[in-house]
Protein backbone atom coordinates (compact mmCIF):
# COMPACT_ATOMS: atom_id res chain seq x y z
CA UNK A 1 0.00 0.00 0.00
CA UNK A 2 2.84 2.40 0.87
CA UNK A 3 4.46 1.77 -2.53
CA UNK A 4 1.16 2.52 -4.34
CA UNK A 5 0.81 5.84 -2.49
CA UNK A 6 4.44 6.76 -3.21
CA UNK A 7 3.88 6.06 -6.92
CA UNK A 8 0.71 8.16 -6.95
CA UNK A 9 2.35 11.14 -5.26
CA UNK A 10 5.29 10.88 -7.67
CA UNK A 11 2.89 11.10 -10.61
CA UNK A 12 1.15 14.14 -9.12
CA UNK A 13 4.48 15.84 -8.47
CA UNK A 14 5.65 15.13 -12.01
CA UNK A 15 2.44 16.57 -13.42
CA UNK A 16 2.83 19.70 -11.30
CA UNK A 17 6.42 20.10 -12.51
CA UNK A 18 5.25 19.64 -16.10
CA UNK A 19 2.77 22.49 -15.75
CA UNK A 20 5.32 24.72 -14.01
CA UNK A 21 7.89 24.25 -16.76
CA UNK A 22 5.37 24.92 -19.51
CA UNK A 23 3.98 28.05 -17.93
CA UNK A 24 7.38 29.53 -17.15
CA UNK A 25 7.98 29.95 -20.88
CA UNK A 26 6.20 33.08 -22.06
CA UNK A 27 4.52 33.05 -25.44
CA UNK A 28 5.48 36.10 -27.43
CA UNK A 29 2.80 38.77 -27.43
CA UNK A 30 0.17 38.73 -30.14
CA UNK A 31 1.14 40.70 -33.21
CA UNK A 32 -1.48 42.05 -35.60
CA UNK A 33 -0.81 41.14 -39.21
CA UNK A 34 -2.49 43.36 -41.82
CA UNK A 35 -6.19 44.18 -41.86
CA UNK A 36 -7.37 40.57 -41.49
CA UNK A 37 -8.79 38.25 -44.16
CA UNK A 38 -5.42 37.63 -45.76
CA UNK A 39 -5.24 33.82 -46.10
CA UNK A 40 -3.93 32.23 -42.92
CA UNK A 41 -1.48 30.18 -44.98
CA UNK A 42 0.43 33.26 -46.17
CA UNK A 43 0.18 35.00 -42.78
CA UNK A 44 1.52 31.93 -40.99
CA UNK A 45 4.44 31.38 -43.35
CA UNK A 46 5.62 34.99 -43.12
CA UNK A 47 5.12 35.23 -39.36
CA UNK A 48 6.81 31.92 -38.55
CA UNK A 49 9.84 32.40 -40.78
CA UNK A 50 10.37 35.79 -39.16
CA UNK A 51 9.95 34.59 -35.56
CA UNK A 52 12.10 31.49 -35.97
CA UNK A 53 14.60 33.18 -38.29
CA UNK A 54 14.17 30.45 -40.89
CA UNK A 55 16.33 30.97 -43.95
CA UNK A 56 15.05 30.61 -47.50
CA UNK A 57 17.22 27.52 -47.95
CA UNK A 58 15.85 25.61 -44.96
CA UNK A 59 13.35 22.82 -45.58
CA UNK A 60 10.80 22.57 -42.80
CA UNK A 61 7.28 21.20 -42.32
CA UNK A 62 4.36 23.57 -41.64
CA UNK A 63 0.83 22.29 -41.00
CA UNK A 64 -2.35 24.26 -40.31
CA UNK A 65 -5.26 22.86 -38.29
CA UNK A 66 -8.44 24.92 -38.33
CA UNK A 67 -11.27 24.92 -35.78
CA UNK A 68 -13.46 27.22 -33.69
CA UNK A 69 -11.32 27.67 -30.58
CA UNK A 70 -12.48 30.69 -28.59
CA UNK A 71 -16.25 31.04 -28.64
CA UNK A 72 -16.66 33.70 -31.33
CA UNK A 73 -17.96 33.05 -34.85
CA UNK A 74 -14.58 33.12 -36.60
CA UNK A 75 -12.50 30.10 -37.50
CA UNK A 76 -9.15 29.95 -35.71
CA UNK A 77 -6.11 27.79 -36.35
CA UNK A 78 -3.20 26.03 -34.70
CA UNK A 79 -0.04 25.97 -36.80
CA UNK A 80 2.68 23.39 -36.18
CA UNK A 81 6.28 23.68 -37.33
CA UNK A 82 8.71 20.77 -37.53
CA UNK A 83 12.41 21.55 -38.16
CA UNK A 84 13.85 18.05 -38.47
CA UNK A 85 16.44 19.04 -41.10
CA UNK A 86 17.62 21.92 -38.92
CA UNK A 87 17.89 19.53 -35.95
CA UNK A 88 20.10 17.19 -37.97
CA UNK A 89 22.26 20.13 -39.06
CA UNK A 90 22.67 21.32 -35.46
CA UNK A 91 23.52 17.79 -34.35
CA UNK A 92 26.33 17.68 -36.89
CA UNK A 93 27.77 20.84 -35.36
CA UNK A 94 27.67 19.51 -31.79
CA UNK A 95 30.59 18.02 -29.87
CA UNK A 96 28.93 14.59 -29.76
CA UNK A 97 26.70 14.16 -32.85
CA UNK A 98 26.35 10.42 -32.26
CA UNK A 99 24.79 10.96 -28.84
CA UNK A 100 22.41 13.63 -30.16
CA UNK A 101 21.30 11.24 -32.89
CA UNK A 102 20.87 8.42 -30.36
CA UNK A 103 18.42 10.46 -28.26
CA UNK A 104 16.36 11.37 -31.33
CA UNK A 105 17.62 14.96 -31.82
CA UNK A 106 15.68 16.04 -28.73
CA UNK A 107 15.32 19.81 -28.57
CA UNK A 108 13.17 22.83 -29.47
CA UNK A 109 12.47 21.74 -33.03
CA UNK A 110 8.70 21.24 -32.77
CA UNK A 111 6.66 24.41 -32.20
CA UNK A 112 3.06 25.56 -32.24
CA UNK A 113 1.61 28.94 -33.14
CA UNK A 114 -1.92 30.26 -32.71
CA UNK A 115 -3.92 32.17 -35.32
CA UNK A 116 -6.93 34.19 -34.14
CA UNK A 117 -9.58 34.29 -36.84
CA UNK A 118 -11.36 37.37 -35.49
CA UNK A 119 -8.32 39.65 -35.66
CA UNK A 120 -6.11 37.95 -38.25
CA UNK A 121 -3.25 37.93 -35.74
CA UNK A 122 -0.81 35.28 -34.60
CA UNK A 123 1.03 34.45 -31.38
CA UNK A 124 3.98 32.20 -30.71
CA UNK A 125 6.18 30.35 -30.87
CA UNK A 126 5.47 27.85 -28.12
CA UNK A 127 8.22 25.26 -28.29
CA UNK A 128 7.35 21.64 -27.43
CA UNK A 129 10.58 19.85 -26.44
CA UNK A 130 10.23 16.51 -28.21
CA UNK A 131 11.66 14.26 -30.91
CA UNK A 132 11.58 16.11 -34.27
CA UNK A 133 11.75 12.74 -36.03
CA UNK A 134 8.02 12.68 -35.26
CA UNK A 135 6.07 15.90 -36.00
CA UNK A 136 3.45 17.10 -33.54
CA UNK A 137 -0.07 15.74 -33.95
CA UNK A 138 -3.05 18.04 -33.36
CA UNK A 139 -6.63 17.12 -32.57
CA UNK A 140 -9.59 19.03 -31.13
CA UNK A 141 -11.96 18.14 -28.31
CA UNK A 142 -14.71 20.03 -26.47
CA UNK A 143 -13.27 19.78 -22.95
CA UNK A 144 -13.77 23.16 -21.30
CA UNK A 145 -17.05 24.06 -23.03
CA UNK A 146 -19.48 22.80 -25.66
CA UNK A 147 -19.27 26.25 -27.32
CA UNK A 148 -15.76 25.77 -28.69
CA UNK A 149 -12.98 23.21 -29.03
CA UNK A 150 -9.74 22.87 -27.11
CA UNK A 151 -6.41 21.82 -28.59
CA UNK A 152 -4.80 18.44 -27.93
CA UNK A 153 -1.11 18.25 -28.82
CA UNK A 154 0.46 14.79 -29.06
CA UNK A 155 4.25 14.57 -29.11
CA UNK A 156 6.92 11.93 -28.88
CA UNK A 157 9.98 11.53 -26.69
CA UNK A 158 11.71 8.50 -28.17
CA UNK A 159 9.42 5.47 -27.60
CA UNK A 160 6.95 7.32 -25.38
CA UNK A 161 4.05 9.65 -26.19
CA UNK A 162 2.50 12.55 -24.27
CA UNK A 163 -0.71 14.52 -24.72
CA UNK A 164 -1.11 18.14 -23.63
CA UNK A 165 -4.45 19.92 -23.61
CA UNK A 166 -4.54 23.67 -24.24
CA UNK A 167 -7.45 26.06 -24.01
CA UNK A 168 -7.38 29.47 -25.67
CA UNK A 169 -7.46 32.46 -23.32
CA UNK A 170 -6.63 36.06 -24.26
CA UNK A 171 -5.77 34.84 -27.77
CA UNK A 172 -3.06 32.47 -26.52
CA UNK A 173 -2.94 28.73 -25.77
CA UNK A 174 -2.82 27.91 -22.07
CA UNK A 175 -1.88 24.45 -20.80
CA UNK A 176 -4.55 22.90 -18.56
CA UNK A 177 -3.60 19.20 -18.55
CA UNK A 178 -0.81 16.82 -19.57
CA UNK A 179 -0.24 13.08 -19.33
CA UNK A 180 1.96 10.28 -20.68
CA UNK A 181 -0.14 8.11 -23.01
CA UNK A 182 2.32 5.29 -23.53
CA UNK A 183 5.85 4.41 -22.50
CA UNK A 184 8.38 1.69 -23.20
CA UNK A 185 6.94 0.96 -26.65
CA UNK A 186 8.83 -1.98 -28.11
CA UNK A 187 9.92 -3.37 -24.74
CA UNK A 188 8.36 -6.02 -22.46
CA UNK A 189 7.54 -3.24 -19.97
CA UNK A 190 5.40 -1.21 -22.40
CA UNK A 191 2.48 0.53 -20.72
CA UNK A 192 -0.38 2.64 -22.06
CA UNK A 193 -3.50 4.54 -21.13
CA UNK A 194 -6.26 6.38 -22.97
CA UNK A 195 -8.22 9.49 -22.02
CA UNK A 196 -11.99 9.81 -21.66
CA UNK A 197 -13.69 13.21 -21.34
CA UNK A 198 -16.82 12.91 -19.21
CA UNK A 199 -19.64 15.44 -18.86
CA UNK A 200 -20.79 15.97 -15.26
CA UNK A 201 -23.65 17.82 -13.60
CA UNK A 202 -21.38 19.78 -11.25
CA UNK A 203 -18.88 21.37 -13.65
CA UNK A 204 -18.98 22.82 -17.17
CA UNK A 205 -15.43 21.63 -17.94
CA UNK A 206 -15.52 17.88 -18.36
CA UNK A 207 -13.76 15.46 -16.04
CA UNK A 208 -10.70 13.80 -17.57
CA UNK A 209 -10.50 10.07 -16.87
CA UNK A 210 -7.18 8.30 -17.33
CA UNK A 211 -8.16 4.76 -18.37
CA UNK A 212 -6.04 1.64 -18.57
CA UNK A 213 -4.96 0.21 -21.92
CA UNK A 214 -2.97 -2.76 -23.12
CA UNK A 215 -0.28 -2.38 -25.79
CA UNK A 216 -0.52 -5.32 -28.15
CA UNK A 217 2.75 -6.68 -29.50
CA UNK A 218 3.30 -6.85 -33.25
CA UNK A 219 5.42 -9.11 -35.43
CA UNK A 220 5.87 -6.32 -37.99
CA UNK A 221 9.15 -4.43 -38.10
CA UNK A 222 8.52 -1.08 -36.41
CA UNK A 223 10.25 2.20 -35.68
CA UNK A 224 9.36 2.62 -32.02
CA UNK A 225 10.24 6.33 -32.02
CA UNK A 226 7.73 7.10 -34.78
CA UNK A 227 5.11 4.35 -35.11
CA UNK A 228 1.98 4.19 -32.98
CA UNK A 229 1.28 1.07 -30.92
CA UNK A 230 -1.97 -0.84 -31.26
CA UNK A 231 -3.67 -0.38 -27.90
CA UNK A 232 -6.63 -2.24 -26.47
CA UNK A 233 -8.67 0.28 -24.50
CA UNK A 234 -10.01 -0.96 -21.18
CA UNK A 235 -12.98 0.41 -19.26
CA UNK A 236 -10.97 0.63 -16.04
CA UNK A 237 -10.18 4.01 -14.50
CA UNK A 238 -6.72 4.69 -13.08
CA UNK A 239 -7.11 8.38 -12.23
CA UNK A 240 -9.77 11.05 -12.55
CA UNK A 241 -8.97 14.76 -12.89
CA UNK A 242 -11.37 17.64 -12.30
CA UNK A 243 -10.93 21.25 -13.34
CA UNK A 244 -9.78 23.61 -10.58
CA UNK A 245 -10.91 27.15 -11.54
CA UNK A 246 -8.69 28.75 -8.87
CA UNK A 247 -5.57 27.21 -10.37
CA UNK A 248 -6.84 27.37 -13.96
CA UNK A 249 -5.86 23.74 -14.62
CA UNK A 250 -6.87 20.17 -13.90
CA UNK A 251 -6.10 18.51 -10.57
CA UNK A 252 -6.51 14.91 -9.45
CA UNK A 253 -9.81 14.19 -7.73
CA UNK A 254 -9.35 14.18 -3.95
CA UNK A 255 -10.93 10.75 -3.49
CA UNK A 256 -8.23 9.24 -5.71
CA UNK A 257 -5.65 10.12 -3.02
CA UNK A 258 -7.26 7.88 -0.43
CA UNK A 259 -5.75 4.42 -0.06
CA UNK A 260 -7.83 1.67 -1.63
CA UNK A 261 -8.72 -1.42 0.30
CA UNK A 262 -6.58 -4.46 -0.52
Amino acid sequence: MLRKLQTLFFLIGALHLLFSCEESEEIESTQNISEKKEPVESIAKRFIESKLEISAAEKYKLDIYKSQLDGDNDEDAVVTVNRYNYAVEKAGQSKNPGKVTEIGYMGPYNSIFYYDGATGSMSGPMEIPSTPISPLKISFEKVMSEAYSDVIVSFRIRNSCFKHIYTIQNKKPRLVFGWKIFDGFGTPDAKGVHLVFETTAVSLPKDIRVMKAIINSSTNKQNYEVDEPVMEKLNEEEYRFIYNPKEGKYAIKASMLKPKAD
